[in-house]
């Protein structure tokens, strides 16, 4: 005679488990077997006897198993005579989150042109649908939804720093959005973003500085920052100039 559990459930990726038996002749062995148990990923471990047999059935499905029903077929046999139950299992299916994948922070001049690919990874694919959105898009910047390419050709803007932010959302039950925000340096197509070093030198008095910050603090460290940014590039640009004057005076007199 053979034991089994009623029907079960269970949600992907849970741990589903549950004891079999079986009684027979005293003199034969008994051996409880699992027809189906490997091509679903399950595992019967069985303990054999004379006129006695025990198995621990345990399952843990995984992503894709559900939604949908499985039959998992449960074997006893003394040698001689096989008797078979079928274990009802219904697996669930269990929502996951998309997940986004852009670039990190992107570097690029005045003139220039960025390109890049948003993709995204959404376990449950072959039931939802993701779309994408994207919040803060520059001028001139264009973004697919349907291919996630962004382009951009950087011209006629402010140099400095552009946070643009991409959005994945699955019409699942429920519902769910994963964001994240990718940062573009613009500098001035001299190399140099004044603004970006601006907030760079602001940053790095505040971490060598040893005492408790304040807003005072912070206005004092960004107003040197900013000083000694425009500075620099002041210095350079009179030297190019005198540089480009010395050269006309040349010019003229031979």
């Amino acid at each position: 005679m053979l034991i089994v559990t009623g029907s079960q459930a269970v949600d992907e990726g849970s741990l589903l488990t549950f004891k079999v038996s079986a009684t027979g002749d005293p003199s034969q062995t008994i051996i409880i077997a699992c027809a189906n148990c490997l091509a679903i990923g399950a595992n019967l471990a069985q303990n054999s006897g004379f006129g006695f047999a025990s198995g621990n059935f345990s399952w843990t499905p995984v992503e894709g198993q559900g939604p949908g029903t499985y039959l998992v077929i449960i074997s006893a046999s003394d040698g001689t005579m096989v008797v078979s139950a079928n274990v009802s299992i219904a697996v669930n299916e269990v929502a996951e989150q998309p997940v986004l994948v852009v670039p990190g922070p992107i570097h690029a001049r005045q003139g220039e042109s960025v390109s890049f690919m948003v993709n995204v990874t959404d376990p449950d694919w072959q039931e939802d649908n993701v779309t994408l959105a994207v919040n803060g898009l520059p001028d001139g910047a264009s973004f697919d939804p349907a291919t996630g390419i962004f382009n951009w050709n950087v011209s006629s803007v402010q140099p400095g720093l552009y946070t643009i932010t991409f959005t994945a959302t699955s019409n699942g039950s429920p519902s769910f959005q994963d964001s994240k925000v990718v940062t573009i340096h613009v500098d001035n197509g001299n190399g140099r973003c004044f603004i970006c070093e601006f907030f760079s030198t602001a940053g790095t008095v505040l971490r060598t500085s040893t005492v408790t910050t304040n807003p005072w603090l912070l206005l004092l460290s960004g107003m040197i920052g900013l000083t000694t940014t425009l500075a620099v590039g002041t210095r350079r640009a009179r030297a190019q100039l005198r540089r480009s004057r010395r050269q006309v005076c040349e010019y003229r007199k031979e």
